[in-house]
């Protein structure tokens, strides 16, 4: 008997070059295999910058270094919505209307 599996989910990636992650994937040919490349947005004066590009674009590299074996997680936009519900007191009242469509259906 043998313990298989589909794919892979990769913790910390950015503690490693993308290259390798690509010797692995040629190696173990998963059906889907992603990575977890946590790292800080940008800031200044203790808000968070509009423009997060840069930290998109660490993800990206990291996946172009992978040769496309492997995809990332968006923490790019996580941390952004993260940000914004933190922030905005609509997003944070969980009783709010604001947060779904489904709370304001009749019936419902």
């Amino acid at each position: 008997d043998e313990i298989g599996y589909d794919g892979w989910r990769l913790d910390f990636v950015r503690g490693f070059w993308g290259g390798y992650v690509k010797d692995y994937m040629d190696a173990t040919k998963p059906y889907f295999s992603v990575g977890e490349y946590w790292d800080s947005l940008s800031y200044t004066y203790g808000e968070m910058d509009h423009n997060q590009d840069a930290h998109r674009q660490r993800i990206v590299d990291w996946i172009s270094a992978a040769g496309g074996s492997a995809g990332a997680f968006d923490v790019t936009t996580k941390g952004i919505l993260h940000s914004v519900s933190t922030q905005l007191d609509g997003f944070n009242n969980f009783s709010s209307n604001l947060l779904s469509v489904y709370r304001n259906v009749p019936g419902e």
